[in-house]
């Protein structure tokens, strides 16, 4: 796929009109309009078809791509550099913007450049992470500064050695990979407090809570190191252009519910919306739909939807890619839990198609499940069955070891579950056994809806 196209393709109605009023020269205005139009049917034009009907060579389309590419780039992001950065990551154009970073780390840039590139390349999302393009930009980082002090090197480290825990934590063997064992974590805390190294104790505590979440299953102590890096807040505030309080306490409620502490999770969210939170939060719209998973638990569907409501709907009209399908699944699973599955159904097509263009693997895993829910609450269980078989085979051709692991079971399950239904089988104890721990995990994804799709079939006996 070509920059170009992947730039257009990604860009909201109202941006393309602002391009299509862009002062063209030459085969620039015909070439985006090309772009423009096979955009829409989400496909990528030809360079065959594009040299026969502007009439150049082949020589000619890629350097106007190139040129386009520039001129559209300036045009959403005029001040450029660090702009342009977070206009590309805010897109998901994470090859482009790799490709923008190593161009730039060529030349000579200021120390803020460097930090917030370094950052913005380690939270880059796992299929496109380059550990070898983030250990550079931190060189770079530490190079500028005069004098580089021991905590700045530290600092990079931790950072570092934080987004391995969670990218390792996806992989088959996850301990294995990551290299360091619990009393590895913990010596390096003593050592950090004695040199009171701030931001790099914050980052090993943020690692802690992961490891304890994600490696070892032990709440208390995930909730134990979130809770010790709150406590250095007023330390490390400076670091952060984001209200780092109140981002530390909407991780402590993403922890709470991914622990199944769901009325303290709401208890907590509630009061943080209250506050106000500001758009620009980090992970603003993810937080947005775990608040609504809480409610939705809590059988506060009204509160819910009023509150998918006021969050996603311009998201969704405007079709902004993955706030959009964010904003969709939060509705799909609302109204499957709630039994109203027409309402349900209409979501989950949308979120399907809007997801096709900015793909996102464990949003499509998610859809699926949710249409396979629907089909099982709707009656139509050998269509279910089909659905069910087939996707299995989807996730088993995926590399995702962690999606592996929880999906594929759940699609097994889903398909003996609709064959019972259609047998006017009882679910089995043994099934019932298999299930219990399955939708104990996966009801802070779902809500309700996994719960109200067995009670259906139990209710049709």
């Amino acid at each position: 796929m070509s920059w170009l196209y992947s730039l257009v393709d990604g860009l909201t109605e109202v941006e393309i009109e602002s391009v299509q009023n862009l002062r063209l020269i030459g085969k620039e205005a015909e070439l985006l309009e090309c772009y423009i139009a096979f955009s829409k049917n989400g496909e990528e034009p030809e360079i065959t078809f594009l040299k026969n009907k502007l009439k150049i060579s082949d020589t000619h389309v890629y350097k106007i791509q190139s040129v386009l590419v520039d001129k559209l780039l300036l045009h959403f992001a005029p001040m450029g550099k660090l702009d342009l950065l977070e206009w590309l990551r805010q897109k998901e154009l994470y090859p482009l913007l790799k490709y923008e970073i190593k161009s730039q780390l060529k030349k000579k840039n200021s120390t803020e450049y460097y930090l917030e590139t370094f950052r913005l390349l380690i939270d880059l999302p796992y299929k496109y992470y380059d550990e070898k393009l983030v250990t550079e930009a931190g060189k770079h980082y530490l190079k500028t500064l005069h004098p580089c002090k021991e905590a700045d090197k530290k600092y990079v480290q931790f950072h570092l050695l934080f987004a391995n825990c969670n990218r390792f934590a996806a992989s088959k063997n996850p301990a294995l990979f990551f290299g360091y064992a619990e009393n590895d974590l913990l010596k390096m805390e003593s050592d950090l407090l004695q040199d009171k190294y701030y931001l790099a104790l914050y980052y090993l505590y943020r690692t802690l809570c992961n490891y304890y979440k994600y490696y070892k299953k032990e709440a208390s102590l995930s909730l134990h190191y979130l809770q010790k890096a709150s406590l250095l807040e007023e330390h490390i505030a400076p670091f952060f252009t984001t209200n780092i309080k109140q981002f530390l306490r909407l991780l402590y409620a993403d922890a709470l519910l991914g622990f199944s502490k769901v009325e303290e999770a709401f208890t907590l969210y509630t009061e943080l919306f209250k506050e106000g939170i500001q758009e620009s939060m980090y992970g603003y719209y993810y937080h947005c739909e775990q608040y609504a998973i809480t409610a939705i638990l809590l059988n506060k569907y009204k509160l819910a939807q009023k509150f998918i409501s006021a969050r996603f709907d311009s998201c969704i009209e405007k079709k902004n890619d993955i706030y959009a399908t964010r904003g969709v699944l939060a509705y799909a699973k609302l109204y499957l839990s709630c039994g109203e599955v027409e309402k349900a159904h209409k979501y989950i097509q949308l979120g399907l198609s809007i997801n096709e263009k900015s793909f996102y693997l464990p949003f499509e895993i998610q859809l699926r499940v949710l249409e396979n829910c629907y089909f099982i609450l709707l009656g139509d269980y050998t269509f279910a069955k089909q659905l069910s078989t087939r996707n299995l085979k989807y996730v088993r051709n995926q590399k995702n070891e962690a999606l592996k692991l929880s999906y594929l079971n759940l699609f097994k399950l889903l398909t003996t579950i609709a064959q019972q239904a259609e047998q006017n089988k009882d679910i089995s104890q043994a099934l019932q056994s298999e299930l219990d721990p399955l939708l104990s995990n996966l009801k802070i994804v779902f809500g309700k809806c996994l719960e109200k799709t067995i009670d259906s079939c139990a209710s049709k006996k």
